[in-house]
């Protein structure tokens, strides 16, 4: 029931989405600019509240984002070996790459963390860690992806 509890809401509202499509109650344009207005201002809002009224004690959101970088640039570099193997063209081995990391830590990643941990003692530290992580991670990915897309 735990696991319902915290990835039901997740899901339900990707089906309500997908739904609202499929129905015509959205179409492509609007779910591009509702898309659009989470990522540059949903999203932002959400992890500077999260991180601004943090109260950590420890060393936990280093340790997870170090951890998460650590992970990323692992799974950067086994992509760019296996894709190196594959023999890919240098444009498609970027884009492979590029797609082995980028994960969806944002869109469900933190409803996760934060449905996860709601009622407990853990609540508002587990989603500081999480934001926190998230928006380090972020900045890396986005460099990143510039800097392989040009090489």
């Amino acid at each position: 029931m735990y696991l319902l509890n915290t990835l039901g809401p997740v899901f339900i509202v990707i089906l309500i989405g997908v739904a609202l499509t499929r129905f015509g109650f959205l179409d492509a344009p609007a779910a591009r600019l509702i898309n659009r207005c989470c990522y540059w201002i949903g999203l932002p809002c959400l992890l500077v509240l999260k991180i601004g009224t943090a109260e950590l004690a420890g060393s936990s959101a280093s340790d997870t984002t170090i951890a998460v970088l650590l992970s990323t640039l692992v799974l950067m570099a086994i992509a760019g070996l296996v894709g190196g193997l594959m023999r890919l063209a240098p444009r498609s081995l970027a884009t492979f790459v590029h797609v082995s990391f980028r994960g969806n830590q944002a869109y469900v990643g933190l409803p996760v963390v934060y449905y996860g941990f709601l009622g407990t003692i853990y609540e508002g530290p587990a989603e500081a860690v999480a934001s926190i992580a998230l928006a380090v991670v972020v900045v890396l990915y986005n460099i990143v992806a510039v800097v392989i897309h040009l090489l």
